[in-house]
């Protein structure tokens, strides 16, 4: 995405005609449709991996087989779905107005079979990753409400009147807290690779 799709399209939002001839043409249509499914399903296998995490915490030692397993499905459908690129984009010369551009003109036989293809995209693109990380993060979240019904914690969900007698600076430094979680992921689970474990030692040594 960064090293050859954006470079290329944005040459070719400045030049409008197509000029990279037909293989790129064809490679460049095929890169954007992969990057953007692996983006969402790389999403989806984080998600997936966060949830067996908190539901299941004592089955960490399957984790990493289990990670490489879903992370090849990803990459591997992102490949199967981005495929068709290959064949429906070309370049089309305009004689009339010596004209070439990249495009899927005439690739499709019937109007509702480029719907159909470009339907079926926006459902794998957007809808199902949508509806397997909401899923995910809904048994996440209520795995974490149970724990703390059973333990009588959050006490804020509670006991609303503790919001007017508890002093302004908690709010604060609890809002932080909770927004400093994105920061400390990457940490986190560098702290759980062998890998980053051994180069910080070396590097402390």
């Amino acid at each position: 995405m960064t090293f050859v799709v954006m470079p290329l399209d944005a040459v070719w939002n400045l030049t409008v005609q197509w000029y990279g001839g037909n293989a790129l043409c064809k490679l460049l249509c095929f890169l954007k449709l992969f990057s953007m499914h692996a983006s969402a399903f790389i999403l989806v296998v984080i998600s997936l991996d966060r949830q067996h995490a908190i539901l299941h915490p004592l089955d960490a030692l399957s984790a990493h087989r289990r990670n490489r397993c879903m992370l090849l499905l990803a990459w591997s459908l992102s490949l199967l779905l981005a495929s068709p690129q290959l064949f429906i984009f070309r370049t089309i010369r305009v004689e009339s107005a010596d004209f070439i551009q990249c495009a899927s003109h005439g690739s499709f036989g019937h109007q509702w079979q480029e719907t159909f293809y470009n339907m079926f995209h926006f459902i794998t693109l957007y809808v199902v990753p949508l509806l397997m990380m909401s899923f995910c993060y809904s048994r996440i979240l209520l795995h974490i409400n149970q724990q703390h019904l059973q333990n009588k914690g959050i006490w804020y969900w509670f006991q609303p009147d503790m919001l007017q007698v508890t002093p302004e600076y908690i709010h604060h430094a609890l809002f932080v807290f909770g927004n400093l979680n994105t920061c400390c992921d990457p940490v986190i689970y560098g702290f759980y690779t062998p890998s980053f474990r051994a180069d910080l030692a070396a590097c402390c040594r």
